[in-house]
């Protein structure tokens, strides 16, 4: 939303995973920009888990660690493939997609959206890596 604030001519757009999603208070982040009319695509990569608590750990502990023995890191996120609806709940655009072909076609849609001053979100599912 700064980069948005300092060039407002721009098409700005902001790629990120669930887990950061959520941690980035979104409600705050979608009504201001609605309230300033700061457009952006947002695209969440979401893969149902928060990467940064297993990596962090694969790196501390390596395979030798509990929760590498049991395939247990307590990073999964359920319930998210609804996030893109707290944008929803402030008139922004919103998809949620599984497909590279509707990627396509919601990107299309989101730079329709954007162009008539509305901040759009696309919730991509994808799997866990």
């Amino acid at each position: 939303m700064g980069f948005k604030l300092a060039r407002p001519d721009v098409d700005t757009a902001w790629l990120v995973g669930d887990g950061s999603f959520i941690f980035s208070v979104p409600t705050s982040l979608y009504m201001t920009a609605r309230r300033y009319e700061l457009p952006f695509l947002t695209v969440i990569y979401n893969n149902g888990g928060w990467g940064a608590v297993k990596g962090a750990t694969v790196s501390v502990y390596g395979n030798k660690g509990a929760a590498a023995q049991q395939n247990a890191y307590h990073h999964q996120l359920p319930l998210t493939d609804r996030l893109n609806e707290v944008a929803a709940a402030f008139g922004c655009f919103t998809a949620t997609v599984d497909t590279p072909d509707a990627l396509i076609a919601a990107v299309a849609q989101a730079r329709s959206a954007i162009a008539k001053g509305t901040p759009a979100v696309i919730n991509a599912m994808l799997t866990e890596g």
